[in-house]
């Protein structure tokens, strides 16, 4: 990468490395800054609408709605994705953050927007091999604490059970548990199982974040024919699933191939079919260009 990423900071353009955070900001002391991730496919943002609207729904959660400038925000983040995909950077395709802190007593509220690099090598791991999940100690914060749509940044919970997962096995993530033992998600992931007889299941809407990719994966599955629902189901009910997959914003969708001892194949047919859609949809196969980004770098 040639040149330095363009950021959006309260109204200024700058390079990503001139952004500061004061240490008093309570998105920093308290973890409440909320957020939201994007990508871009072929330079152009993906599905901006639905991040946005899900953004706000956040922001007003936090009490921040009368702060924030929703045309601001949508101008920024397509002038950010514009300002960094050029030669001077390298970049085909970016991910895009939105950050928004309620700020501190000697400030208002911060607007930040940056870029930066897909993570196309861990995401071509992730398509060759699949991901290993393992539950863990650690659970789904419940929605008596915060709402389970509010996306922020407060992820102790994340990192605990991330970090348990890799002590069980080396490379693995964790699958979190709501407090009733249900499969809620993985860390920074929506989880879909598949069954011949029941199709596509996600867990309740109530229990999860509501993953801009969990609603693709929904859409492409009503296009495919291939029923899909949400329920509470147990680990040991995922056990016996024929594949189970994840889904988020810069991968799109790719297979688990265990959690704890059992497992699946990677690449199973349903999953295929699934990412093929995505590929069409986006008009960019997008393992493809992981894989060679990373073969050619």
């Amino acid at each position: 990468m040639a040149g330095p990423l363009t950021a959006y900071y309260n109204g200024e353009y700058l390079t990503k490395g001139e952004i500061s955070i004061q240490l008093d900001d309570v998105g920093f002391v308290l973890g409440t800054t909320v957020s939201e991730r994007l990508r871009t496919f072929a330079g152009a943002v993906f599905r901006l609408d639905d991040h946005l609207e899900r953004l706000m729904q956040s922001v007003d959660t936090v009490g921040l709605s009368d702060a924030v400038d929703l045309v601001e925000i949508r101008e920024a983040v397509n002038e950010v994705a514009h300002r960094n995909l050029d030669p001077s950077t390298g970049l085909k395709d970016l991910g895009i953050a939105v950050l928004i802190t309620p700020g501190s007593s000697r400030s208002g509220p911060n607007l930040i927007i940056y870029a930066d690099p897909l993570p196309f090598t861990q995401m071509s791991t992730w398509y060759q091999h699949g991901v290993q999940l393992c539950t863990t100690d650690f659970k789904q914060v419940p929605s008596t604490s915060w709402p389970a749509e509010l996306k922020c940044r407060s992820r102790m919970h994340y990192f605990l059970a991330d970090r348990q997962a890799r002590e069980k096995r080396d490379g693995a993530r964790a699958l979190l548990l709501d407090q009733r033992g249900f499969v809620a998600e993985a860390s920074t992931a929506n989880l879909v199982a598949y069954s011949e007889s029941q199709g596509l299941l996600s867990p309740h809407r109530e229990n999860i974040l509501p993953g801009i990719s969990l609603m693709m994966i929904e859409e492409l599955a009503t296009e495919l024919g291939i029923p899909f629902s949400y329920r509470d189901f147990t680990p040991a009910e995922l056990s016996k699933m024929d594949e189970v997959m994840l889904c988020s914003t810069s991968p799109c969708v790719w297979s688990v191939v265990s959690v704890d001892d059992v497992t699946w194949q990677n690449s199973g047919p349903v999953m295929t079919r699934l990412q093929t859609a995505w590929k069409e949809a986006v008009g960019l196969d997008f393992v493809e260009q992981a894989m060679s980004q990373v073969n050619a770098s």
